[in-house]
């Protein structure tokens, strides 16, 4: 954010963007169509295995 300045609008649109990102990683991480995620390669809910909570981890940066 060097050269900009902080507002709570600026951290906002970061936060959206965040959830954004994590909503699609999970969408495209799931082989199966759920709600509204439909996925053409899998256009079933699968409950056996995904009806669960979803852990995303950052990258190990070492």
């Amino acid at each position: 954010y060097q050269g900009f300045k902080i507002s709570s609008d600026l951290i906002e649109l970061r936060n959206i963007a965040t959830v954004a990102e994590l909503i699609i990683r999970c969408a495209m991480h799931r082989k199966e169509s759920r709600g509204l995620h439909f996925n053409i390669e899998y256009p079933y809910r699968d409950d056996k295995r995904w009806k669960k909570d979803t852990i995303i981890r950052r990258p190990f940066m070492g």
